[in-house]
């Protein structure tokens, strides 16, 4: 199995709009600062933030990134606003952008407008919505909220995120996993969640794995319990209150009740229903659990405070669950499966 190279330093440069003169949206400065959050946590060095750039601020910022640039970096470009195409060249809109129809568009976007193909230096007519395909320049990957032409929902589920970077921020973490891959499972999920409407589009001339974190440098909880080294070599259960170990075990009971009876070969395990699961993770989000709620392995051991454990664990277990977990309860009928889907779509 090809591994993914190393790189001396990763660097990103992301860009969120909410605020423009016509149109203003909701959920880009969300997204761009999760992402900022999120890459910050899997080890890249610099990560550059702009929210509502004006053209001049946001041209700054890209020259000033790109000087940075070194061969041996792996660097990712994120821009979450406003986009047009025009003769098959892509322009992102600065928070500035005002049209104002005096003269033609195509002239008024050379001049008020971000050129992807001249200003982002990506190499690849109409004035139709959306961006136009590009070609990818060598080992480069070119990824799209919504397919070419068409436009992205500016709407959100989880109250927070657009559709696909809710998706992306699940699963951009995952240790080990290639980029391509991580981008085809957000491509599926978003398509599903929006019933075909939103599809994302990704062109690339990579040549080699890509991984954008190769170990959980922090994971989607914050309690790290055990390294690599450690889990196998040492049983856990002999690391743990013997209280976290029962609750870990009671939790993977009511986990194991999302799947159905008939489990074929080829239905979604565990794994792929929540984002990062272990038996290990769950024994240090029950850990994380104890410590937020204050609950001591000293305190007396009640039903009340272990639902409270069980409760928190599994509020977090839903919000990195994968679009596949509503899907698999749907198959079942009993109404505790029913009840989880409700509370699926009401955290997002």
């Amino acid at each position: 199995m090809t591994s993914s190279p190393v790189y001396q330093c990763k660097r990103a440069l992301i860009i969120g709009i909410n605020t423009y003169q016509n149109n203003s949206l909701n959920y880009c400065i969300n997204d761009a600062k999760d992402l900022m959050t999120t890459l910050n946590r899997i080890g890249f060095k610099e990560v550059l933030l702009g929210v509502d750039c004006k053209r001049t601020k946001f041209l700054q910022m890209v020259e000033t990134f790109a000087g940075r640039i070194k061969p041996t970096d792996l660097t990712l470009f994120y821009f979450s606003g406003h986009g047009k195409q025009y003769e098959n060249e892509n322009y992102l809109l600065p928070s500035d952008y005002d049209y104002d129809y005096s003269t033609r568009e195509s002239i008024y976007l050379l001049d008020n407008a971000v050129s992807v193909q001249t200003n982002v230096r990506t190499k690849g007519g109409s004035d139709q919505q959306g961006l136009s395909p590009m070609h990818a320049s060598p080992e480069t990957l070119i990824a799209y909220a919504c397919a070419p032409g068409a436009v992205a929902v500016d709407e959100t589920r989880n109250g927070r995120n657009g559709y696909f970077a809710e998706h992306l921020l699940k699963h951009i973490a995952t240790p080990n996993n290639d980029i391509e891959d991580i981008l085809k499972i957000v491509a599926r999920e978003v398509k599903l969640q929006t019933s075909g409407f939103q599809v994302p589009f990704r062109t690339s001339s990579l040549t080699e794995k890509v991984c954008l974190v190769t170990s959980n440098v922090q994971g989607q909880y914050d309690s790290p319990f055990l390294n690599r080294f450690e889990k196998h070599t040492i049983d856990i259960q002999t690391l743990i209150h013997e209280r976290h170990w029962l609750l870990s075990r009671e939790l993977y009971g009511w986990l194991e009740n999302c799947l159905p009876n008939n489990l074929g070969s080829n239905f979604p395990l565990l794994q792929h229903l929540f984002v990062d699961y272990s038996q290990d993770q769950l024994c240090s989000l029950v850990i994380e659990a104890c410590e937020q709620l204050n609950i001591s392995t000293d305190d007396e051991n009640t039903p009340e405070k272990n639902l409270q454990v069980i409760n928190y664990c599994q509020e977090k277990l839903l919000r990195a669950a994968s679009f596949d977990l509503p899907l698999t309860l749907s198959t079942q009928t009993s109404s505790e499966c029913q009840n989880l889907i409700q509370q699926y779509y009401e955290m997002r």
